[in-house]
């Protein structure tokens, strides 16, 4: 009991903060497009916990998640609850390390490749701080360790290798590739029900208008936003196609 009053304490302090810094434009504000019951899956703390509906979803979903670090939380509980295939995808190196060494379910099967807008090999830079483990695009001043170049695929590409039409769920973590996998995304058209992302506007190389002109692109190509985090950083969209089911 006391843990959940501290987790909603927490969340709620998070969103005054986001708000706040909204309110004088120094963070993205977006307002749901739909209201819909939601379940949070993963660690309730970390980045590795995501808000989906879960009503759309059953033993025959395919979900893609692109960017997992050392945390695999998200992953694990929809393969727990929904006994689904899940695909997920982080060549960096810290990853791969912790990855081999975790117990993972039969139903999740990982791709040492990145997630991009193209098909070639990608330059990622480590972390600033070594206690952390995401690796992204952009260099991090004071870094000392050295960049590592990783195969990276579109995911029309990742589609036609897997044999997948389309994907119930597809979840984006992956530091800044975000911006150009979206644009990606919506220009070849590919049918995905629900996508979770998180935008990486914090980044000061990343300018807010960033995140507003990937939520608008996403909006016109049908994507309705039914989740933001508390601290404005992890976005949840549904397809509209799919509110015909759901009556929304």
């Amino acid at each position: 009991m006391i843990s959940m009053v501290t987790d909603v304490l927490t969340s709620a302090a998070r969103r005054l903060v986001h708000l706040g810094r909204a309110a004088v434009g120094r963070e993205v504000f977006s307002r749901r497009d739909v209201r819909l019951p939601t379940q949070k899956f993963g660690n309730a703390e970390g980045a590795g916990g995501w808000v989906l509906y879960p009503m759309a979803l059953n033993d025959s979903a395919v979900v893609y998640s692109a960017g997992v670090g050392t945390d695999i939380s998200f992953e694990v509980a929809l393969a727990e609850h929904f006994n689904l295939t899940i695909h997920t995808f982080d060549p960096t190196p810290t990853s791969e390390r912790w990855l081999r060494q975790q117990h993972i379910p039969p139903q999740i099967t990982h791709h040492s490749i990145a997630l991009a807008e193209f098909d070639g090999m990608l330059t990622l830079h480590p972390p600033a701080n070594p206690d952390h483990v995401s690796f992204s695009q952009i260099p991090h001043a004071g870094t000392q360790a050295e960049p590592v170049t990783v195969p990276a695929r579109r995911l029309s590409s990742i589609l036609d290798d897997l044999g997948h039409a389309r994907l119930d769920v597809l979840k984006i973590d992956i530091e800044v590739s975000e911006y150009g996998v979206i644009s990606d995304i919506i220009t070849s058209g590919l049918a995905i029900d629900q996508l979770l992302v998180e935008f990486h506007h914090r980044f000061d190389t990343v300018p807010l208008a960033a995140t507003r002109d990937a939520v608008r692109s996403l909006r016109h190509a049908g994507f309705a936003l039914y989740h933001v985090s508390p601290r404005g950083e992890e976005y949840s969209f549904i397809h509209r196609r799919c509110l015909e089911t759901v009556g929304g």
